[in-house]
This record gives C-alpha cells, sequence and structure tokens, in this order.
C-alpha cells in the first residue's frame, strides 16, 4: 500500500514506558531469571491506514555486584517496529537495578533507565526518556510472594506515575499465577520437565519521537492491550523457544504535536486537559509472536 501523508508532516510510529520496558528492571530479581530474549511479533490484519505490523524486542541482562545483602544488576534492551504506512522507530534502552535486601522475607530495589526512542532522522536530546523508580518486594512462603512500588518517568507526552503491583502465587507444583498487575499476567500450567502453556494478558503503551525538522518534533504513542494464549518448550538446557496467538483487544496508534513538559499522567489516564491527536487509528485481530531466551534459576 502506499504509504500516507499526513498535512503538515511525515509520519512515523510507534514499548514503552514501554511500560513494559520500565518493567525490565522491575523483574531482573525474580526467581527464574531470564538473561537472554528475542522476540518476532507479526500483526497479519490490516486496515485502510495501518497495514501489516513486525516488532522486533531483545533485551540482554547482566550482572554488576552480588553479595549477600545487595545485588546490582543491568540490562540493555532493543526494540523496533515497522508499518506499512509509516517509517520505522527504534528503541534502545539501558537499565540498572540495584536489591538491599532487608531480611529473609523483604527486599528493597532501587531502579532506573534512560534510552533513546525516536526514527532515528535528526538524534538530539529531545529524543531521550528515562525513568526512576522504587519497588518493596515481600516474600510470605515458597508458595506467595507480592510487591508493590512506584516509578516516574519523563515521557515525550509530559511526566508520568506509574504504579507498580507484582504477584506470584503457586497453586500446586504444575500451575502458577505471576505477573506484573496491570500489565502482563500469566496463569501458566507446567506439562513436563521441558513444556509448558498458559493464558495471560499483555499492556503495553510507547511513545517514539519524530524528527524535528520533518514532523516538528511530534510524537507517536501506542497503546495495547492483548490476551494471549502461549506455549514454551525447554530445549538444550536453559534454552527456550516459545509462540503465543495474541488477541488484540485493543490498539491505538496516535500521533500528537510536541507536548507541554507540565503535563502530567498517571498510568495511561492523562490528568487534566487530554491532548488532541493529529492522526489516529485503531488496529484489531490476531497477532502471531515466536520467542527464543535464555534462564536461569
Amino acid at each position: 500500500m502506499d504509504k500516507i501523508v499526513i498535512p503538515l508532516y511525515r509520519s512515523g510510529q510507534y514499548k514503552m514506558l514501554t511500560l513494559l520496558l520500565i518493567m525490565l528492571p522491575v523483574a531482573g530479581f525474580s526467581q527464574e531469571k531470564e538473561i537472554f530474549h528475542v522476540s518476532w511479533r507479526f500483526v497479519p490484519a490490516k486496515t485502510d491506514t495501518i497495514g501489516k505490523a513486525h516488532y522486533v524486542d531483545a533485551h540482554l541482562a547482566f550482572p554488576v555486584f552480588k553479595d549477600s545483602i545487595d545485588k546490582v544488576a543491568g540490562t540493555v534492551a532493543y526494540r523496533s517496529t515497522y508499518l506499512d504506512a509509516f517509517a520505522p522507530l527504534y528503541g534502545v534502552l539501558v537499565s540498572l537495578a540495584w536489591l538491599h535486601k532487608l531480611n529473609d522475607k523483604h527486599s528493597i530495589i532501587l531502579f532506573a533507565h534512560s534510552g533513546i526512542f525516536s526514527d532515528m532522522k535528526d538524534i538530539s536530546g529531545e529524543d531521550l526518556r528515562g525513568t526512576i523508580g522504587i519497588r518493596y518486594v515481600s516474600r510470605y512462603s515458597e508458595k506467595f510472594s507480592s510487591g508493590f512500588g512506584l516509578a516516574y518517568s519523563k515521557q515525550f507526552f509530559g511526566k508520568q506515575i506509574t504504579p507498580i503491583i507484582e504477584m506470584n502465587y503457586r497453586f500446586s507444583d504444575k500451575l502458577q499465577f505471576y505477573g506484573l498487575l496491570p500489565l502482563r499476567e500469566r496463569l501458566e500450567y507446567t506439562i513436563s520437565r521441558k513444556s509448558k502453556t498458559g493464558i495471560g494478558v499483555n499492556a503495553d503503551v510507547a511513545s517514539y519521537r519524530l524528527s524535528a525538522s520533518e514532523d516538528a518534533s511530534r510524537y507517536m504513542r501506542i497503546a495495547q492491550w492483548a490476551g494471549v494464549l502461549f506455549y514454551q518448550y525447554n530445549f538444550c538446557g536453559n534454552w527456550n523457544i516459545s509462540a503465543s496467538v495474541n488477541g488484540a483487544i485493543k490498539q491505538r496508534f496516535e500521533v500528537f504535536d510536541k507536548a507541554s513538559s507540565s503535563n502530567w499522567t498517571l498510568f495511561t489516564k492523562t490528568l487534566g486537559s487530554k491532548p488532541t491527536p493529529v492522526y489516529r487509528a485503531d488496529q484489531h485481530g490476531l497477532q502471531l509472536q515466536l520467542s527464543v531466551g535464555y534462564t536461569i534459576q
């Protein structure tokens, strides 16, 4: 299909704070640690304005420091988004998280990350986004743990506050519920030592700055809620491959004029008057995803 040209600017597009990318350092001290992960997601559903979509995500975690009380870990993450109707957008993120053990049951995690999220046309300080946050984690038993916290982010649409709630409950040796509420929840069933399946919910909110010279530093925001059905198979030691079918309940693409830095957002809700997008399109339908990862216990 032909590339879309919107009056007064050429559109570009696009996880996240991503709220998903915020959670990379938050989830970095879970019982099962994913050291490396790469995924490819394809959206075959087409509309008159968006067309097919491809997403590539990857992250690599690494240790920095560890003793009996403190742990420091880092993550490097990459994301790219390709749409039929828009130029591709990219995100590169570096994060650090520090876990301080208060006692055998309770810990505090401080985390921060910063990255460039744009169409990479004319990189400047306007492309930078950053997040700092704190999380308190409690382990009540071998079956149940929970956590809560708060993150502050500098986004293209202003300042953002994100509450964090985590829950992990093991019903049995085979059935477990875990996730970051309300962003990423999983109900997981272990079929065998090498395979597992389950259902879940994925939420993703992302923003990317567009070119200053071509698009007057506008930004695109994508919001998505999707149900997930997945299957994972472990092979060759700690390596795993997974496939999932996602049903996009909502996926919205919006382009906004450059925002005032005084705007505030709580999670995804704008406080005060909402900005009016200069472009909006919705996309629904199935999404197919393939992933490869490496985990340690």
